[in-house]
């Protein structure tokens, strides 16, 4: 599940990007237009034209980098499906609102659940208790054994009247202790007695590492929600220094050159944007699955409302059960 997550979100935070790259590459488009019109005009050189166009070529190669990587992402997420990769299919988009304040509120209840509820950790409980119970077995096989037996009989002869009859009784009592064998006995319940504790240290060492897991992926969920605002307000204010460089340029005060670094710079914000939410999407399912699911969520869920995939892919299984292209 977590590999299907992983290649689920890589693949959107790809489309994502594709669209930010796109809207950089209507401005490169836009940008190229002005500095031809003003260099027909006689206000611009030709250097201008040419940065712009180099812009725009660069910008036109990032899109196509993207375009083919979405395609490379979606196989994997075929794969991690047990789809071919081959499989014509697609999902959702990226959310673009995250509950980043509701998801991570407290570590307390995701560390008892994690503890509570993780299977490697009851597997590993399971082993220290089957080790505990094989050295305590191994531990009465040292001590004397005290057996009690006891027999009875009743005899009676045969005649055509009740005849006498004798019974007999008997009772056996034993005590058996083993004075000497080797020592083997013993190093068996040193082994036994070492095994066990090795199962509990496993135990508690593996406890320690799902509580630093935990801790781990909280406080790394709770960095990317932070990552998110920051990046919006990034975004705002390139967005802000973009236009102001694009409006001094059309009014022939400023260069093409701060246009472009302006443009570079809200194609950058709006990359780590949504770059921050893909990480906080990811994030989510890793604090999910190393904490044995989330505090509250039906059975199963290990994504808010609004972020699970689309039915679009099922139609596509569906097709192939029946052997349709």
């Amino acid at each position: 599940m977590l590999n299907v997550e992983r290649a689920y979100y890589q693949y959107l935070d790809a489309k994502a990007l594709l669209a930010a790259e796109q809207v950089s590459l209507n401005e490169a488009r836009t940008n190229l237009d002005s500095a031809v019109q003003r260099r027909q005009a006689g206000v611009a050189t030709i250097a201008d034209e040419l940065q712009a166009r180099t812009a725009l070529a660069q910008a036109e190669l990032n899109v196509e980098t993207l375009e083919g990587q979405i395609q490379t992402l979606r196989g994997a997420l075929a794969t991690s499906m047990g789809l071919p990769a081959t499989l014509p299919f697609d999902v959702g988009s990226l959310p673009a609102e995250v509950p980043a304040e509701q998801a991570a509120r407290a570590i307390e209840p995701l560390l008892d659940q994690a503890l509570a509820g993780r299977p490697d950790l009851d597997a590993a409980r399971a082993r220290a208790l089957a080790a505990a119970a094989d050295a305590a077995r191994v531990h009465a096989e040292l001590l004397p054994k005290l057996n009690l037996q006891g027999t009875y009989g009743h005899l009676n002869y045969l005649q055509s009247a009740p005849g006498p009859f004798s019974s007999s009784y008997s009772a056996n009592l034993l005590l058996t202790y083993p004075l000497f064998d080797g020592s083997g006995r013993r190093a068996r319940l040193q082994q036994a007695r070492a095994d066990e504790q090795v199962a509990r240290a496993r135990v508690e060492d593996l406890e320690q590492q799902v509580i630093l897991q935990v801790f781990t992926d909280f406080y790394s969920l709770r960095t990317a929600g932070q990552r998110i605002v920051t990046s919006r307000s990034l975004v705002a204010s390139a967005q802000q220094n973009e236009d102001a460089a694009a409006a001094r340029y059309r009014a022939g005060v400023g260069s093409i050159l701060d246009l472009l670094t302006a443009q570079s710079a809200i194609a950058s914000a709006r990359g780590q944007e949504v770059q921050a939410r893909a990480d906080w999407f990811q994030a989510l399912a890793q604090l999910a699955h190393d904490a044995g699911g989330l505090p509250g969520a039906p059975p199963g869920s290990v994504v808010p409302p609004g972020a699970a995939p689309s039915a679009a892919v099922a139609p596509a299984g569906a097709a192939l059960e029946k052997g349709q292209p």
